[in-house]
């Protein structure tokens, strides 16, 4: 049986075999007025309704109908109906299916071209895909400098600048978001650069630039508001609440998680309830709240992977193991940790990669195993490399030095030390200087070692 659309099967014969003998002896012509005839008879039955739910179907009626005879072309229909399949589809989290949709529109359809491939970039980054994101997205910035349309290429520019962050290329990925902000800024579309410019908060937030990261999206919450633009306030909402924590104001940060969950809710977005819940769990677990954060995350773990959105499940699982730590065997944390890390690594995310490795690392160090905590510092370092991520190399090198003077290497735990704490010092982090320094000269005073910080 051949692989053909359900729009070829549906409305011809109930036997398998005599429907398709019956319209493969149709004549093209003929073919292509059955399908024309199927959109009119649906459209007259369901007119006054929307025609949403019967999207794709009517899109591929179309399709068929064009590739049968182009004199039977429905072009405005096709692309209507496309439209509206490929909006559904992403709602309702079948990626692939809204892929394809985005895919054939760009196909048909010129002046859609440029957008719809940003969405299908978009999709595929969610989900994880990189590799095809990007290739999409390159695409789309092509048909939207073809188009002169400044808007339409800024949103692809800030599309590709996110991909790049996600994929560890910050520099790239801030040059690319400032562009953006420009462009939409140049093109009138305030709504648009003030997301582009909360992404730019996001990450001076994973650089470890805290105070430039509170700016951008404070800047970026006023812009969507005197937009008009609060159905975007609460991934902004959500990312002030972690700069918040990252500066020692939980109860702020509780606060604002909070207010994101009730907007999402009341917006119908499951996705960003998930990564909310997932906030809210790691913020329950750095309280001492660990039954509390084990709920928010198992139940953030559903969401991520009903909807497909595999970074954030990959996030989540990192935040799950962190409640697990303090288990005698850690063979939970230890499972979770792996299982997120490898995720990071099929979708191309080293940063998030390094913060889990460098978890389960210290999960070995505190069980004795020095020699293969070693080891995946060795695959730590090394990514760092890729993921230009200063604040987390930082903190990672004090960790290491903690390992090396229990190794009883301590001219390497000094030259680490003293990488860690200048990162620090030039990303004036003094807070974590403190807590690291508290950790180091703890084994220090169980060592019964001279310290040298």
């Amino acid at each position: 049986m051949s692989g053909r659309s359900s729009a070829e099967k549906d409305y011809l014969f109930r036997h398998a075999l005599m429907r398709e003998a019956a319209y493969d002896l149709q004549p093209p012509t003929v073919r292509a007025e059955l399908h024309k005839l199927v959109v009119d008879a649906i459209e007259r039955l369901f007119g006054g309704t929307s025609l949403d739910t019967f999207a794709g179907e009517l899109a591929d009626h179309c399709r068929l109908a064009r590739e049968a005879d182009p004199a039977h072309a429905m072009p405005e229909q096709e692309r209507q109906y496309l439209a509206g399949a490929a909006r559904l589809a992403e709602r309702s989290h079948r990626i692939d299916d809204a892929i394809r949709f985005y895919r054939t529109l760009a196909e048909i359809s010129p002046d859609d071209c440029a957008g719809a491939l940003r969405h299908a970039g978009t999709i595929a980054s969610g989900a994880g895909r990189a590799v095809e994101a990007e290739a999409f997205l390159q695409r789309s910035l092509q048909a939207a400098e073809g188009s002169a349309s400044m808007a339409e290429e800024g949103r692809t520019v800030a599309a590709l600048g996110v991909l790049l962050k996600n994929t560890g290329r910050v520099a790239a990925g801030e040059e690319h978001l400032r562009r953006a902000i420009d462009l939409l800024g140049q093109a009138g579309d305030e709504a648009a650069a003030a997301q582009a410019q909360a992404n730019l908060g996001v990450l001076f937030q994973a650089a470890g630039n805290l105070g430039g990261a509170e700016t951008q999206l404070l800047e970026a919450l006023d812009r969507l508001r005197a937009a008009g633009n609060t159905e975007s306030e609460s991934s902004v909402l959500l990312n002030l609440s972690i700069v918040c924590k990252h500066t020692s104001r939980p109860e702020r940060a509780a606060e604002l998680m909070r207010e994101t969950l009730a907007i999402q809710r009341a917006n119908g977005d499951l996705r960003g309830e998930g990564t909310t819940l997932s906030n809210l769990g790691l913020l329950a677990h750095e309280q001492g709240r660990d039954d509390e954060a084990r709920k928010l995350l198992t139940r953030s773990l559903e969401i991520h992977r009903e909807t497909s959105n595999r970074r954030s499940e990959a996030i989540a699982m990192g935040n799950l193991a962190l409640t697990y730590s303090a288990d005698k065997d850690g063979g939970e944390a230890e499972r979770l940790y792996l299982a997120a890390a490898e995720i990071h690594r099929e979708i191309g995310n080293p940063g998030a990669q390094t913060t889990l490795l460098g978890n389960l690392a210290i999960l070995r160090e505190e069980a004795g195993r020095f020699a293969e905590a070693e080891a995946l510092y060795a695959q730590v370092f090394a990514l760092h490399k890729q993921a230009q991520t200063p604040r987390i190399e930082a903190l990672q090198r004090c960790d290491y030095a903690r390992l090396m003077l229990r190794m009883d290497r301590r001219e390497e735990a000094q030259e680490s030390w003293e990488r860690g704490v200048d990162i620090l010092r030039g990303l004036k982090d003094t807070q974590a200087i403190q807590r690291k320094l508290i950790a180091i000269r703890k084994v220090f005073g169980d060592r019964g070692l001279e310290p040298f910080c």
